[in-house]
């Protein structure tokens, strides 16, 4: 379970390497600047590599001449070629405009579909309009990847006055923490930007990363692109005919009106895809070129029924193309050994130079030939288009320039391996272990591991390949996973998911993997964690008919599911297992109750976070019924089985408004937690620090100030302790534990110690907030806001207010980008701000922060109680501000709208809001009296003091304070005039102070 914290209470009296361009300024180690004019800052956040790169978005086309193009006709296809011209895709045209020109601040879209549906295609199409529009456009690149060399007409295509476009191909191939590191970046900024990803699965990662950006207050939308044969402006045969026109003139071939339109084509579901339409009138074209018949090396015009076919046909013109330039001597290798080199740069692709060497040499280039000239006769024939923005210097060349696009690529590697039976491309048994020996050579090419980021690239391909290609699985994947099963992790959470849904895997490549998952939480795999569980359960659930087995099996699912984020996927796995295991209970308790309490408490948690509160109390307090159960008859399993759901327990009372029940369940999961922490201290520690700081949120709660200050105390100690020893996982959780701490010692009395604690937690969320501000900003609003009213407290007033702004400009942008959840609290923010700026002697600035928290307020009121307490307090505080500024009668009028307010909220909503009417009443019996009316002040006097009263009596430590000075302020009033023996008459029957204290 997660616990929470509270919200900014109203008084009632900054790890960062990825960075981008914008307007002026750029942020963090941008490692290329291009075109650079007028002023321009450079913020160096840190050291370290770069986790990507950002360029202005290239306009314009690249341009290849019909010799060149003859040579190599796959290379018309290249995407920053753009042969065809664009057609169809209105809607999803219309949709991406509509996400570009809304209101939030920065919004995420995911553009996705298949490969080689025209993703690239339609997102330059986005991108070019949106310069036109007044956008500026960048596209980042992670620094694994290679960029194309930039356009230097991008920076003057626009003025940026719309905002800012970012387009991020290969979204799904960034590790999940840069893409989160790229959108943080984006966040950063507070100017209108927009971030276009690209991928082909939307599926979980992106369900995850929506998730976490909704988290972040992030807008996200996502836009999936279909077959083409959903659009009516680009039916089959315009596409065709237009792609084959286009082609014959890039190759230098006069107007035809052949070859038509094949049967093939319009039959086979491998054609509706824009690329493979493309790929199939290219090469139908290049086929049927009279120019080219006859001569040397020609391959031969065979019919292509399959987009495989296609390929291959376009792959052997390249090998025709590889044979020409060795006989033609302007190389040094063979044709097979630039073949092998191409295999070679599929799985690296782009690299410098001395990883280049490295890579030919691991997979064993078949050449007399050194590296070296291997490389450069490769680039004769692939010439580097690309910088790297890795491993190289900036503006070094790179070696190993990959096919394009990348289903060609792909289908490349495919045809390479033995077991396909496509004749046109005979493959290469250099190419079965050649992944292999790139990944895992320990021997004289390689004395260490290949780089993690080959892993990555190669079983990207790899993979991605096998999807179309099953002997691909079967030969490569297979054995080369079997034996080396840490590689599928090292290539990352999007290759990992990918492999989990191979149809044709074999199920032992994942329990081989399985091992290496990590376990718990994971940012970057676990979502591949739970798509590999999910495929492992199907298989083994039909491998067993033993209901134990089956009730393990859907646990763990739904555990891997709800630790990745996917609590509705959770759900089911986790309700089969409560089923299936609280059937077993029956049967046989001892055995199968400890399995039960596990399952329940999962539930409740997978309920707790899908907002069903009623179900997950339910479920859980199951949990603690069976456990005790349990306990009772097993008295040495009620540590190991009790504990956790109790401490969830507390969590949900907490929720529903319970906290008597919630501190009953707390203390009694921190006493066995205590006991257990004795014997297993590593195992039982988080729990324990999580448990207390619920108890003492609850303690504080019900008036108990120097308990909850000791749970508190020993919660921070032990997560002092844990974020010592890993402070990625619990540092957030400490600064939480030090700012609930500071509460409770603001209450029971120790301000200073409050300011002490709470700096610290301010100190250790803006570190967070430099890692990740998306996630953070908001606990260090939080945070902040408690701050000011600590320093106020110790007479701190100048640097209470400098934390007070601080809070307020940090809400004001939260609001900014949703203003629904936050204008509250920056309403609450600015009501703070205000006292501290009448303390200050500051009376105009502090009337005019209440007077926008008031309308702040009275914008955000939806007849929600909590919303009508804050507006009611905010007009208490106002009554104030009017009274310093001597505006008496407004002030009365005021504090009366406020108490009529709370007067309603007592009426309708119960005895929890007194507190508040009493504090509203003692105001505006001071506003009265300033007013002269002593007896109307006198007489709201005694109400406040009688509600505070029945307060004290039902909790004397918690309300005995106020209920002395509302005493003290009547005692004042009586000596304003006389009142007669009503007055005294009062005092005489008012309780005694050992009544009232009891």
């Amino acid at each position: 379970m997660r616990f929470g914290q509270r919200p900014p209470e109203q008084e009632p009296e900054g790890l960062r390497r990825g960075q981008w361009v914008a307007d002026s300024t750029v942020y963090g180690s941008v490692v290329l600047l291009n075109d650079v004019a007028g002023d321009v800052s450079v913020n160096l956040i840190s050291a370290g590599p770069p986790l990507y790169r950002v360029e202005a978005f290239p306009v314009g086309r690249r341009r290849i001449g019909p010799v060149r193009a003859r040579s190599q006709p796959a290379r018309l296809l290249h995407p920053d070629l753009a042969l065809v011209p664009f057609v169809g895709r209105r809607a999803e045209l219309a949709k991406l405009s509509a996400w570009r020109d809304q209101d939030e601040t920065v919004s995420v879209c995911l553009l996705h579909g298949p490969g080689g549906q025209g993703k690239t295609r339609l997102a330059r199409q986005f991108a070019e309009a949106a310069q036109t529009d007044g956008w500026r456009v960048f596209r980042a690149t992670h620094a694994s990847e290679q960029l194309s060399a930039p356009s230097s007409d991008a920076e003057a295509a626009s003025t940026g006055r719309q905002g800012t476009l970012i387009v991020v191909d290969y979204s799904e191939r960034w590790p999940a923490s840069d893409l989160q590191e790229l959108l943080n970046d984006a966040l950063r900024q507070r100017v209108r930007t927009r971030v276009l990803l690209i991928a082909r699965p939307a599926g979980t990662w992106w369900s995850t990363l929506s998730n976490n950006l909704d988290r972040a207050e992030i807008d996200s939308t996502h836009v999936d692109l279909g077959p083409m044969g959903d659009d009516p402006d680009a039916r089959l045969e315009s596409l065709f005919t237009s792609a084959r026109d286009h082609f014959a003139a890039a190759l230098g071939i006069p107007a035809v009106n052949e070859p038509g339109l094949p049967a093939a084509v319009t039959e086979h579901r491998g054609f509706r895809q824009v690329l493979a339409v493309h790929m199939a009138a290219l090469a139908l074209v290049d086929a049927h070129d009279p120019a080219r018949h006859g001569m040397e090396n020609d391959v031969p015009v065979r019919e292509m029924a399959t987009p495989e076919e296609v390929s291959a046909y376009l792959l052997a013109r390249e090998r025709a193309y590889w044979e020409a330039l060795s006989i033609q001597g302007r190389v040094r290798v063979t044709a097979d050994a630039l073949g092998q080199t191409a295999y070679t740069a599929v799985l690296t692709r782009a690299q410098p130079y001395a990883a280049g060497l490295a890579a030919v040499a691991r997979t064993a280039v078949e050449s007399t030939e050194p590296g070296g000239r291997v490389l450069k006769d490769h680039a004769v024939a692939y010439p580097p288009s690309t910088r790297t923005a890795g491993p190289a210097r900036i503006g070094e060349d790179t070696v190993l320039e990959p096919l394009y696009p990348d289903r060609l690529a792909e289908d490349f590697l495919a045809l390479c391996l033995p077991g396909h039976a496509i004749a046109l491309y005979p493959p290469d048994l250099w190419a079965g272990d050649a992944p292999q020996r790139l990944l895992t050579d320990t021997g004289e090419h390689g004395s260490a591991p290949a780089p993690e980021e080959w892993a990555r690239t190669a079983l990207t391909a790899l993979i991605a390949a096998a999807d179309r290609w099953p002997h691909l699985a079967a030969r490569q994947l297979t054995p080369l996973l079997l034996a080396h099963p840490q590689l599928a992790v090292q290539a990352g959470g999007a290759a990992l998911t990918a492999l989990a849904q191979l149809p044709d895997l074999d199920p032992a490549v994942l329990e081989a993997v399985e091992p290496h998952l990590p376990d718990g939480l994971h940012i970057e795999l676990g979502i591949a964690a739970a798509e590999v569980t999910a495929r492992l359960t199907t298989h083994r659930l039909a491998r067993s008919d033993d209901p134990a087995v089956h009730a393990e099996l859907y646990e763990h699912l739904g555990r891997r599911q709800w630790q990745a984020g996917l609590d509705r996927e959770a759900l089911e796995p986790t309700e089969r297992a409560v089923e299936t295991v609280r059937a077993l209970a029956a049967a046989d308790p001892a055995t199968h109750q400890p399995a039960l309490v596990r399952c329940l408490t999962q539930l409740g948690a997978v309920l707790s976070d899908l907002g069903h509160a009623e179900e997950a109390l339910a479920a859980t307090q199951e949990a603690v019924r069976v456990a005790r159960d349990q306990g009772e008859q097993y008295p040495d399993a009620e540590a190991a089985d009790l504990t956790t759901p109790l401490c969830n327990l507390c969590n949900h009372l907490l929720g529903a408004g319970r906290p008597r029940e919630a501190l009953e369940a707390g203390m009694r999961a921190a006493e066995i937690y205590g006991r257990f922490h004795d014997t297993n201290p590593d195992q039982a520690r988080p729990d324990f620090a999580r448990t207390l700081v619920n108890v003492g949120i609850v303690l504080s709660e019900e008036g108990h100030r120097e308990d909850a200050v000791s749970a508190g105390q020993a919660a921070v100690n032990l997560y002092l302790d844990l974020a010592v020893e890993d402070p990625a996982q619990y540092k957030p959780a400490l600064a939480t534990a030090l700012n609930t701490l500071a509460d409770h010692m603001w209450r029971a009395g120790d301000p200073a110690a409050a300011v002490r604690s709470v700096l610290l937690a301010v100190q250790i969320r803006r570190g967070l907030v430099e890692a990740n501000p998306g996630l953070y900003r908001q606990a260090l609003a939080i945070a902040l806001t408690g701050c000011g009213v600590y320093l106020a407290a110790v007479g701190r007033l100048d640097k209470a207010v400098d934390v007070e702004i601080e809070a307020v400009d940090l809400w004001r942008d939260l609001a900014a980008l949703n203003p629904r959840r936050h204008r509250r609290f920056l309403a609450i923010s600015l009501s703070n701000l205000s006292n501290r700026l009448a303390k200050s002697g500051r009376l105009e600035e502090s009337l005019t922060a209440i007077e926008e928290a008031v309308a702040l307020h009275h914008e955000g009121v939806r007849g929600h109680p909590y919303d009508d307490n804050r507006l009611a307090s905010a007009l208490t505080n106002l009554g104030n501000r009017l009274a310093e500024a001597g505006r008496t009668r407004e002030s009365v009028a005021t504090a009366e709208k406020a108490v009529g307010m709370f007067r309603r909220l007592v009426a309708d909503h119960g005895p929890a809001h007194r507190l508040d009417l009493a504090h509203s009443l003692a105001n505006l019996g001071a506003h009265q009296a300033d007013l002269g009316q002593y007896d109307q002040a006198l007489e709201t006097t005694l109400e406040a003091v009688r509600i505070q009263q029945e307060l004290a009596a039902e909790n004397p430590k918690a309300h005995e304070g106020q209920l002395a000075l509302y005493m003290d302020n009547a005692a004042t009033l009586l000596g304003q005039r006389p009142v007669g023996d009503r007055v005294r008459g009062w005092f005489s029957r008012r309780p005694s102070g050992g009544e009232g204290t009891a």
